[in-house]
């Protein structure tokens, strides 16, 4: 089967990753893939791209048996003559409401959905039962997360929470950090590491929530972060590290179901704080915990997509009481032989989120549609 895979995976940010990654699953199967890059933002992927490169400039010599587009339901073309054209895309929260919403008019014209996980793959049948709908999960990149490891410096007798992201509002980087300072003092044992995209911004934010949260009179007297800046030549090997060293992954994102940080943390066998509005990890994690969120109307000045307007959609903002209670459970019942049970959990993470298991699960939806 000769599949023609349109994604954005030149770009650097998840989206690109994600792509990225599903091409490598791909990959693993027996079937010819192409690919031709499409884009929703401007930022621009400056790692290794001879492997893509290669993809992209391969001729078909006839036309492609299959079409996946990973994109967005706006920016589905329908502008083909291939029968079989599939989406391939992560469903953001408003679709998981059953309220009607601008993007419901995409979806009723696309006949192939996949989706990466089995709470989304329920939600579209339950909401548009007639299409056909699959969970094909999503990858991780296993081998930049087995990178070596060179420890950054810290206390190993500390708890660490820690994030990724930057200081966006749609990344939830407030609530967490309203949390975290509001919940722990100074005295005890725990600390937050933050890996931004925008150091200076971020560090900025971190002040003005001291100065509000009034918990001390001066904020020099809250603890002290750890900041990570994340322009560096290779920031898997920073990721890797956070994830090594890290106890708990802060994830309770505004939307963008199965964040794949989420699925790296699982693979460490870190303990992740999601919230009850995200798809979840596609299996049964023990060491996933959910906080209590509230679906909001979007009002934001941060507007990725210039051609998406989102006026009735919402976005995910978490309790900050429920996260704080997570936060502090996690912290109390924190496994000190984590090291030790780290082994056995891993592989079965790595068997769920690895090429091979993504690549099959494709596979098998392409052949029940096709056949």
């Amino acid at each position: 089967m000769k599949i023609l895979f349109l994604g954005p995976y030149r770009q650097s940010d998840e989206w690109g990753n994600t792509s990225r990654n599903y091409i490598r699953s791909l990959l693993t199967t027996e079937h010819d893939i192409y690919t031709r890059p499409i884009y929703l933002a401007p930022n621009i992927y400056e790692g290794d791209t001879e492997w893509l490169e290669k993809l992209e400039t391969t001729v078909l010599d006839s036309d492609p048996d299959f079409i996946i587009q990973h994109t967005l339901p706006p920016f589905f073309s329908h502008n083909t003559h291939i029968q079989n054209n599939a989406i391939l895309c992560p469903l953001e929260h408003q679709f998981r409401t059953g309220d009607i919403n601008p993007w419901s008019i995409h979806f009723e014209n696309i006949n192939h959905i996949l989706v990466p996980n089995k709470t989304d793959e329920m939600s579209i049948k339950n909401w548009i039962g007639h299409k056909s709908v699959y969970s094909v999960g999503k990858a991780v990149n296993k081998e930049a997360l087995e990178s070596p490891i060179s420890k950054l410096d810290i206390d190993p007798n500390c708890f660490y929470f820690y994030f990724i992201g930057s200081s966006r509002e749609y990344d939830n980087l407030e609530p967490m950090l309203r949390a975290y300072f509001g919940e722990f003092d100074e005295n005890e044992p725990v600390n937050i590491i933050v890996y931004s995209e925008d150091v200076k911004e971020t560090t900025s934010k971190i002040n003005e929530i001291k100065s509000k949260l009034q918990k001390y009179p001066r904020p020099e007297l809250y603890k002290t972060e750890i900041m990570v800046q994340n322009m560096i030549e290779d920031p898997n090997t920073i990721i890797s590290q956070l994830h090594d060293i890290g106890n708990c992954y802060l994830s309770p994102l505004n939307g963008n179901s199965n964040n794949v940080r989420v699925l790296e943390a699982a693979v460490f066998n870190n303990d992740v704080i999601i919230s009850n509005k995200c798809g979840g990890l596609g299996f049964d994690y023990n060491n996933a915990h959910m906080i209590n969120a509230t679906l909001e109307p979007i009002f934001s000045s941060y507007h990725p997509m210039p051609d998406l307007y989102t006026s009735y959609d919402k976005w995910i903002k978490p309790e900050i009481a429920s996260l704080q209670k997570v936060m502090r459970t996690v912290y109390e019942k924190r496994d000190i032989n984590r090291d030790t049970k780290r082994n056995t959990t891993c592989a079965k993470a790595k068997r769920q989120f690895s090429y091979k298991m993504i690549g099959r699960n494709i596979k098998d939806a392409l052949n029940d549609i096709c056949y």
